[in-house]
């Protein structure tokens, strides 16, 4: 019975001793528990109830809910025995939750209603009550009834509003009061002069004045199951009189020092229960005592200028989001157990209560466990139209009653009054919104009710000054930022910056706490590849699902969370860091089923910790056997001191420990404090990738935090370099790295030099017209070049498109690993190159910090010519705004063209060179070492192809006029010249069997059959799926191992699902119908289904190729991607291909742009 106030009625009685009269201790005030067996029937909202109950009514149990899946109002009645109290007692009908409405019937006379839910109700039924058996019947209305009233939002998705039912939870009881009594106290300590204040609520029922005094003791309060007992008497405030006049009620407040007044916190939820007893003068036998006890923490919660404190130090909100969703809490072990499992899975310090004000239970259990709640109201996006006063009156009505019912909870540290309540669109909140003034209006008579702790509405910035925080959502991770944490160091998300022109700098006025209690919760399959390249295409189908989720997505959401945690962690300005929402099924590969990782989980609550220490930068390269220092900052955001050690050791790739050592850590409480690593590499024979291990170890050896970085280590001693090296036309950014080794044999030139000399085009080196058409030409004849220049690239080179994206990019993958430009490179030393692209404004500092990103000028990857991308990076898939997500950036491609090469490079490797970074200057090494040694060259010169079909001019493929010398025949046999060609095995068999390559495109069942008879070989045409749908085709394929044919093509070219945010499904498209199978010791499948296979013919070979990359596919993602799979195929069997020119030309970029257009606007309606 004890969450809240408990009572007491003292009867008097005197006692004599020396020192005069004492009140003996009193019973306990008659309460009588309403919870058990009722009788329920259907009703309207009218008629009074019945006389005699029906013999058809139901027995319903309480605690719980009840419906018939039609009806929308119920009576619920039972008979209670009141006893034979005297007369001049009251009686107090308490239901703490009463789903919905509630309208209240005692003995036949209605007594009132109100909107119950999570908010309590309290009625005095004392002119109805009679001595002995009371009927009492309510009349409960369900959501349904109420939402098309006046309050159209249920209080939760727990209070069993679905199917039209009804419900009685929590505490429901009857209170027999004395005349006067305490009907309510409010407890409110300071820390800071150590001083206790005690306001009680004194109700007199009588028609006559009342006078006495109040004591007010503290006791220490024993924990039970369900409730708690009292201890020893620890302080007593001074008795103060009181003279109620009749029919009234006043508040009378006592108020002393305590100094030894043991503090709540989280590591010591330490709780007290105040015993206010109200003694009458003068003592008369009709008058009984009445006592209330109140149990409460000594704590207090501010704010003082940025910071959110608790007992004056500053507080960091740490934790998730818990919601009940049809689930309520029954009983305070059930929710110790749930906060317990929370917070051990979130690591924090905090739990959310995501728009469900919880049972009392709930709160009573953080207060003991220390667990720090910030407790949102019902509100939701929903109201943002909501303009009826009725509406709001309801609504304040029931959100004041129960903060009125739980301000005494020390756990509670924040009330929200709504959860994105201006929200009109996607993800932002409106100053116009017309529930903004109603919503204002809510928070300050919250304020109202209890002062004692900070007010907001999440999401909705400073909500016009009523909310004690700036409320906004910040640091979205890769999903939005693809050079994350750029966004979090520039307070500007790409989506809000983009959308809705939201720049946190100009309205953050660093007035007050930053609450970010929502974020992270967004995820799709893109920022899966901004992170870890091609493989986060790897998932399963989407034909049978509306989601995508996968492993790889849910990684880079782990990795956004904990890389955001400690950006925003850095900041002082952020008072709560709280991701939300499902962070981590995905369906599993095996079955289908949902499923998570323990490790993900792990990785993305691991900067939770109370201790923690996060990297200044995210850089990963590092050379072997050199001096390496790092610097971290440690924090310390508990409210006790942190004394131990850092213990680091560098970890090879089979996690054996290479280097290792420890360092003292020594942190106050709530302290911030820099901390530089300082440590000499082991030596390495080759490049390598390595990890930085990291614990946070106390005295006795416990260890708080742990953390693994990558680093890509390179010996600085394997960089070698040609010598025959130029720069031209001019040095460009290369100025101040000329005299490096890398290059101190280069010399810069005005004009091209023979063929046998490497050429490299700086950054900035900007040449005209005519000198890239010379380098063309140069290229042509067979020399070899390595461009850096980003800013002023011709339209086309070698007859490859090339387009710049101005999207600045933090780390590159390795499209094409085995190409030997990259090959040996470490990933990691091809991310976050501190300082490489200068430095930017960084409001958290107030001062410009180096800048990470490894390219700004990134190159699209090209739809058409001979080109092989060697580096790739991802763009998110930010819904309404990214018009190419995906893999859809090249930094680094190789352009084949007449009898030479060249490598286009658009990552900073001159500035990366500046800042002595280990991957800039062996990407360097390496490139120009690769275009120095023709043996090493990937592919010859290009060649014209014997073409069959037209679907081959699309892709410009040049027709060969000569077969035999011709890089290879593509064959069309869908078409109907193709399918003649294909049917006389003399057009084409010789060729094959005496080394020739010939591409099979699109064949049928029985062009199958025909084909294996022809060759001899055990051919079979797989069907995969059908055209009625029952049976979905594959919508993309997997690669099943590495072949000179997949250079440049991975995953990302063969997931034909265009998904959007969550990893939604917008639109698919079949891959492939017919797959091909043959002999394991023979046939290559290359992708899964057969849809890619080679044959091997004698001395040469069939390709046969499945993919049905010609189809007229409406969706311009998916179209992109068959387009990129085409013309890499073909670019890898040698065929010379040549963009389209002139009037076709000019007619395609029409249509492209338009197509553009109309995709952008689908996609924004959706």
């Amino acid at each position: 019975m004890t969450r809240g106030l408990r009572y007491f009625a003292l009867l008097p009685c005197l006692l004599a001793c020396a020192a005069g009269g004492d009140i003996v201790p009193s019973r306990a005030a008659p309460v009588i528990p309403l919870h058990g067996v009722w009788r329920a029937g259907p009703t309207d909202a009218t008629v009074p109830p019945p006389i005699a109950i029906p013999s058809d009514w139901t027995e319903v149990a309480t605690p719980g809910a009840f419906g018939d899946g039609s009806n929308t109002w119920f009576w619920l009645v039972r008979d209670v025995d009141l006893g034979t109290q005297e007369t001049s007692r009251a009686a107090l009908l308490r239901l703490e939750s009463a789903c919905f409405l509630c309208e209240v019937w005692l003995n036949g006379r209605r007594c009132g209603k109100a909107v119950g839910g999570y908010a309590p109700i309290e009625m005095d039924v004392t002119a109805a009550v009679r001595p002995g058996t009371n009927r009492l019947a309510l009349r409960l209305g369900s959501w349904s009834t109420v939402a098309t009233n006046r309050y159209p939002a249920p209080d939760s998705l727990s209070m069993s509003h679905a199917n039209h039912r009804v419900g009685l939870w929590q505490r429901a009881e009857i209170q027999l009061r004395p005349s006067v009594y305490v009907a309510d106290l409010t407890i409110t300590p300071t820390v800071d002069a150590m001083r206790l204040r005690v306001d009680a609520t004194v109700v007199n029922t009588q028609a006559t004045a009342h006078r006495g005094q109040l004591h007010a003791v503290v006791h220490e309060q024993v924990a039970t199951s369900d409730a708690f007992e009292l201890g020893a008497a620890v302080f007593a405030l001074p008795p103060t009189a009181f003279d109620v006049p009749g029919g009234t009620q006043c508040v009378i407040r006592i108020e002393a020092e305590w100094a030894e007044a043991r503090l709540w916190w989280p590591h010591d939820p330490h709780l007290y229960a105040l015993r206010a007893e109200l003694r009458p003068e003068p003592l008369e036998a009709r008058i009984a005592n009445d006592t209330a006890i109140l149990r409460f923490g000594f704590r207090e919660v501010s704010i003082r200028g940025t910071d959110l404190r608790l007992n004056g130090r500053k507080l960091v909100l740490r934790g998730q989001s818990m919601t009940r969703y049809g689930s309520p809490n029954h009983s305070k072990a059930e929710a110790r157990e749930k906060l317990k499992q929370n917070i051990a899975a979130s690591r924090g310090n905090t739990v959310r209560l995501h728009y469900d004000p919880m049972e009392q239970c709930v709160l009573d259990a953080a207060d003991e466990l220390g667990v720090l709640l910030l407790v949102q109201s019902p509100l939701l996006y929903t109201i943002y139209n909501e303009t009826r006063r009725s509406f709001w009156n309801e609504a304040r009505d029931q959100w004041l009653r129960y903060v009125r019912h739980s301000r005494h909870h020390p756990s509670v540290i924040v009330w929200a009054v709504a959860n994105e309540g201006t929200f009109n669109d996607y993800g932002i909140s409106t100053p116009w919104a017309p529930s903004r003034r109603f919503l204002m209006e809510l928070a300050h008579k919250t304020r109202h009710v209890d002062p004692t702790r900070p007010v907001t509405s999440s999401h909705d910035y400073t909500l016009g000054g009523a909310s004690d925080f700036f409320d906004a959502l910040h640091a979205w991770g890769f999903e939005t930022d693809p050079a994350f944490p750029l966004s979090a160091r520039q307070w500007k998300c790409f989506l809000y910056w983009t959308y809705y022109h939201y720049d946190a700098d100009r309205r953050y006025r660093r007035d007050r706490p930053w609450s970010n209690d929502e974020w992270a919760e967004g995820f799709n399959l893109h920022m899966g590849g901004v992170l870890f390249g091609d493989q986060a295409y790897v998932h399963v189908d989407g034909a049978t699902r509306g989601d995508v989720r996968s492993y790889w997505a849910r990684l880079a959401q782990s990795t956004s969370t904990y890389m955001g945690l400690l950006e925003q962690r850095r900041q002082p300005y952020f008072c709560s860091i709280m991701p939300f929402g499902d962070r981590f099924s995905f369906w599993s590969l095996a079955d289908g089923a949902a499923t998570y990782d323990a490790q993900m989980v792990e990785l993305a609550n691991r900067a939770m910790a109370d201790v923690a220490v996060a990297p200044l930068e995210w850089n990963g390269g590092a050379w072997a056997g050199e001096p390496y220092t790092r610097t971290f900052e440690a924090m310390n955001d508990r409210f006790i001191p942190f004394q131990g050690r850092v213990a680091w050791a560098v970890l090879d790739e089979q996690t054996n420990v290479l280097s290792a050592g420890e360092t003292p850590m020594v942190l106050a409480e709530t302290e911030h404090r820099r901390w530089t690593l300082a440590c000499t590499l082991p030596p390495a024979a080759a490049p390598t990738t390595w990890q930085l291990e990291l614990r946070l170890l106390d005295r006795e050896g416990t260890e708080h935090y742990r953390d693994r970085l990558p680093l890509g280590v390179i010996p600085r001693a394997g960089l070698l370099t040609p010598t025959n090296v130029v720069i031209w036309p001019r040095v460009g950014t290369l100025t101040n790295v000329v005299a490096l080794p890398a290059l101190s044999s280069a010399r810069a030139v005005r004009e091209l030099p023979d063929r046998a000399t490497l050429v490299v085009v700086p950054r900035r080196s900007r040449p005209s017209g005519n000198q890239w058409r010379a380098l063309e030409r140069f290229v042509a004849d067979g020399g070899r070049a390595l461009i850096l220049e980003d800013e002023s690239l011709p339209s086309l080179f070698g007859g490859v498109p090339l387009r710049s994206a101005n999207r600045a990019m933090v780390m590159a993958h390795k499209k094409t690993p085995a190409h030997p430009a990259v090959q040996d490179i470490p990933e990691p030393a091809l991310r976050y190159w501190i300082g490489a692209a200068g430095r930017f404004y960084s409001p958290p500092v107030r001062q410009h910090v180096p800048n990470f990103a490894v390219a700004q000028r990134p190159l699209w990857r090209p739809d058409g010519g001979n080109v092989l991308t060697i580096l790739e990076a991802g763009l998110a898939g930010i819904p309404r705004l990214e018009r190419h997500p995906g893999l859809t950036l090249a930094p680094l491609l190789e352009i084949r063209h007449g009898q030479g090469r060249a490598l286009v490079c658009t990552l900073l490797i001159a500035e990366g060179l500046a800042q002595d970074e280990p991957g800039a200057a062996a990407l360097l090494g390496r490139s120009l070492s690769y275009l120095a040694d023709a043996a090493r060259h990937l592919g010859g010169p290009p060649r014209p192809a014997v073409v069959i079909g037209k679907v081959w001019q699309a892709l410009g493929a040049t027709n060969a006029t000569n077969g035999q010398t011709a890089a290879c025949w593509l064959v069309d046999a869908a078409a109907p010249q193709g399918a003649r060609f294909l049917a006389e095995p003399a057009n084409w068999l010789p060729y094959a069997r005496e080394g020739g390559t010939v591409l099979l495109h699109r064949l049928s069942e029985a062009q199958v059959r025909d084909l294996a008879a022809a060759i001899g070989m055990d051919l079979k045409p797989l069907p995969l799926g059908s055209a009625d749908g029952q049976s979905p085709y594959p919508t993309r394929l997997d690669w099943l191992g590495d072949h000179p044919l997949r250079q440049g093509l991975g995953h990302f070219e063969t997931d034909w699902i265009d998904t959007g945010w969550l990893c939604v499904v917008k639109d698919r498209h079949p891959i492939a119908r017919l797959g091909v199978s043959g002999p394991a010791n023979s046939v290559q499948p290359l992708t899964s289904h057969g849809a890619l296979t080679v044959v091997p013919v004698g001395k040469g070979r069939l390709i046969v190729d499945q993919v049905c990359w010609d189809d007229p596919i409406r969706n311009a993602y998916i179209r992109r991607r068959a387009g990129e799979y085409a013309v890499q195929l073909l670019s890898n069997l040698g065929v010379e291909l040549q963009p389209p020119s002139g009037p076709a030309e000019i007619a395609r970029r029409c249509v492209a742009y338009w197509r553009g257009i109309t995709e952008r606007i689908r996609r924004m309606k959706r």
